[in-house]
């Protein structure tokens, strides 16, 4: 061979290594693109999943937090719409999520600065000590926003979860009336209710769920 063909065949076989380079390159993106979506998408299915579970749960029974606080709603929202609570009973077990058959609070709270997604839950609604609530975990990143609406017979859907209708305060008691006092334990809630979550790899994900 003569000093140019060895150049040119050298040229040649360059060109291929950088094409095979780039080629191999673009696929280990594509690969690690594939993973993180793969991720991604079963964080949100463990979520809604998760979170309709516990939809599916609630029951009309007032929480007493532990101490000298006042008695709180079966469904509340606080915190600027980023903590929803409620009473909680008869859920399947979860291994290392949660136990089942429990009567419990369960919480769920958007730290909109880490756009993080927490759940945590009371063993009891009737709590002795703080002890008594899990720690939070961390259950979906990339959550941006969480909008909640509820639907009351004869009212339609309403922005939140509070009652439109005028109902006796959470903690009432019933007197000298012989028995239990059910408004002491029961509550109002709504037929159906409505959490949005907006996201940053899916946009806004809408959950619906009947209560009763």
């Amino acid at each position: 061979m003569s000093l140019i063909e060895l150049v040119v065949a050298m040229a040649i076989f360059a060109l291929i290594a950088v094409m095979g380079v780039q080629s191999l390159s673009g696929m280990l993106r594509m690969r690690d693109r594939l993973v993180a979506m793969d991720d991604k998408t079963a964080a949100l299915g463990q979520t809604l999943g998760l979170l309709r579970n516990d939809l599916s749960a609630v029951m009309p029974m007032v929480f007493f937090p532990p101490g000298r606080a006042a008695p709180q709603s079966a469904i509340r929202l606080t915190d600027g719409s980023t903590r929803l609570a409620f009473s909680v009973a008869g859920q399947p077990d979860l291994k290392g999520v949660r136990p089942g058959g429990r009567i419990e609070r369960v919480e769920w709270r958007l730290d909109q600065t880490s756009a993080t997604l927490h759940r945590r839950a009371w063993q009891t609604l009737i709590p002795a000590s703080p002890q008594a609530l899990s720690p939070e975990i961390a259950v979906m990143n990339g959550v941006t926003g969480m909008t909640v609406r509820s639907f009351w017979p004869g009212a339609g859907w309403q922005t939140g979860i509070a009652s439109p209708f005028s109902a006796a305060p959470v903690g009432s008691s019933d007197g000298d009336v012989a028995g239990g006092a059910p408004e002491v334990y029961s509550d109002l809630i709504p037929s159906a209710i409505e959490v949005t979550l907006v996201t940053e790899s899916h946009g806004s994900l809408r959950l619906l769920e009947t209560l009763k």
